[in-house]
């Protein structure tokens, strides 16, 4: 991955991320050299909220293929914390899902993306539909109104870079909305399930 891709990353994380999921990082924004020395001297970046999460940018393959490494990284992190680790610039190959799964069982809070799903803030793209994680009333309403259960619903993954970006997890709602030529906007409704890595 290039310096250019470490910095649009971080700027994301700050830009876009954080805000969507309405959290404040207690560090403020790194310049470009700090995060190229963090990333020299340790291998990956790590960002502490005042909200119960914590956010780890690993950017070195190399700590992905040694097994024990990870854990380690993972371990050092607040237990309350809700673990979001987004590990770039790697293929997924069957040998490191393997490797991504036993440290999951381990670590149950941990969500594992790669580095693609960052370099777009794809909820603020104007040509991306609207979505949004319904609250425990909307849903009531939802279902009551239609007469319908959260398992008629279609299914929209873990790994979608709009749940990522929304924070969303799995169980939740989803409403999309779009715009329509006939309707103003059409809506639609998804839950949100559990992506196999």
């Amino acid at each position: 991955m290039s310096e250019n891709k470490f910095v649009i990353i971080v700027n994301n994380l700050y830009d876009y991320f954080f805000q969507d999921r309405k959290l404040t990082p207690k560090i403020t924004k790194p310049t470009k050299d700090q995060i190229l020395v963090n990333y020299d001297q340790h291998g990956y970046i790590k960002f502490e909220m005042e909200q119960p999460i914590t956010i780890i940018l690993i950017m070195n393959p190399m700590l992905i293929s040694k097994t024990s490494n990870l854990p380690k990284i993972l371990g050092q992190c607040r237990d309350g914390d809700d673990l979001i680790s987004f590990i770039p610039n790697v293929k997924m190959t069957d040998s490191l899902a393997s490797k991504m799964t036993k440290i999951k069982k381990e670590f149950p809070k941990w969500s594992f993306h790669l580095h693609d799903v960052l370099l777009i803030p794809v909820l603020h793209n104007p040509l991306v539909a609207k979505h949004e994680i319904m609250s425990d009333e909307q849903k009531t309403t939802l279902f009551s109104l239609n007469y319908i259960n959260p398992s008629d619903l279609p299914l929209i993954l873990t790994t979608d870079p709009c749940v990522i970006w929304l924070g969303a997890k799995d169980g939740d709602i989803i409403k999309v909305i779009d715009n329509s030529e006939t309707a103003v906007k059409s809506y639609s409704y998804r839950k949100v399930v559990h992506a196999r890595l």
